[in-house]
């Protein structure tokens, strides 16, 4: 059995956000295992599956967080770039992943995990968002785009909740990461609170 970790068609959103998901395409380290040091994909156990391509970060975020869920983590191992012994060798590792887990959870369990990472997509789709349409953020994301870098968004679900903690980070030019605020947001309600001001910090 072949495992295809899929990246989902937005053609269903309305074109104002095909330039929010643009912005998206690109790797932020936490999410992505950009920084991971990489490693011969027979290293990897049976808890890891593997994947390669274009990373469209939405989609990495959620597949992080219900691969956690499953005991799981997927981890990268190349770009767009790829040899057959790659893809061949991803292929095999990946089938191994498969078979214990179809052992554990039965032959449905490909389905509810795809099934839960599409629900979460469209979580995240919604918090950035309303995330993007804060009136702060507009400003700094235009500060910082004057400044040649951009804001990005770390998001954390709140268990049994409709809540996710949302760091709006940013990289300098040292390649560390300043946090500039921290919020409570509500996927379901599209509102927030404020956390964390680093303009205005607590006394």
């Amino acid at each position: 059995m072949k495992l295809h970790l899929h990246y989902r068609k937005w053609c269903k959103l309305p074109m104002k956000h095909y330039i929010l998901l643009f912005m998206l395409l690109t790797c932020h380290p936490f999410l992505s295992g950009a920084q991971e040091k990489k490693k011969p994909i027979s290293a990897y156990d049976d808890k890891t599956l593997l994947t390669y391509g274009l990373r469209n970060i939405i989609h990495v975020a959620a597949e992080n967080t219900i691969a956690a869920k499953w005991d799981l983590q997927v981890i990268p191992v190349a770009g767009c770039i790829v040899t057959s012994e790659i893809t061949d060798s991803v292929e095999r590792h990946n089938n191994i992943v498969i078979q214990r887990m179809e052992n554990q959870y039965g032959k449905d369990w490909k389905k509810e995990f795809d099934k839960s990472i599409e629900a979460e997509e469209d979580r995240r789709v919604i918090l950035y968002q309303t995330v993007n349409n804060i009136r702060f953020i507009k400003r700094k994301i235009k500060k910082l785009k004057r400044a040649d870098t951009r804001l990005s968004f770390y998001m954390q679900p709140i268990d049994q909740t409709n809540e996710y903690l949302v760091y709006a980070q940013a990289m300098n030019a040292q390649k560390q990461w300043t946090t500039y605020y921290k919020m409570k947001v509500n996927y379901k309600s599209k509102t927030y609170t404020l956390l964390y001001n680093i303009e205005q910090p607590a006394n």
